[in-house]
């Protein structure tokens, strides 16, 4: 019996939503960029995100559509925007351990987001996960 890959079960899953999305390569890794509308606090009222598909694990990325890239890099508020981003990483997330020294779940078990301002202005949720779960027939 063949398995889908988890690719094939995300794009199925796309496809059976009428989830507008597109396929591509970025830097030799396959990704999936998304598309989602209905978003009034955004400055373009939708969001994207973005699947990088690599061998081993799955690249997360979630980000304000342009215009936001443009919205960020004109504020006059940036420091303060750096300290929010800085704090919600430090104390908002769990952190990527068990609590038991790694004796109950390895770190590679947990998964820990990140919140980024890349050097485009693009504000970014940012998550990694490794393929170590079965997935369903």
């Amino acid at each position: 019996m063949i398995k889908k890959t988890p690719k094939e079960y995300m794009l199925a899953y796309l496809k059976e939503h009428n989830i507008y999305h597109i396929e591509d390569e970025c830097e030799g890794v396959s990704r999936t960029t998304m598309s989602f509308g209905g978003y009034p606090n955004s400055p373009s009222e939708r969001i994207e995100a973005c699947i990088y598909w690599h061998p081993t694990a799955f690249e997360g990325r979630v980000y304000y559509a342009e215009p936001g890239p443009s919205v960020v890099a004109d504020s006059r508020y940036l420091a303060g925007a750096y300290k929010l981003i800085n704090f919600i990483n430090s104390h908002v997330w769990p952190k990527n351990q068990d609590g038991a020294d790694g004796r109950v779940y390895s770190s590679s078990y947990l998964i820990q987001p990140l919140l980024q301002m890349n050097t485009t202005s693009q504000l970014r949720l940012l998550q990694i996960i490794l393929y170590l779960w079965k997935l369903p027939r």
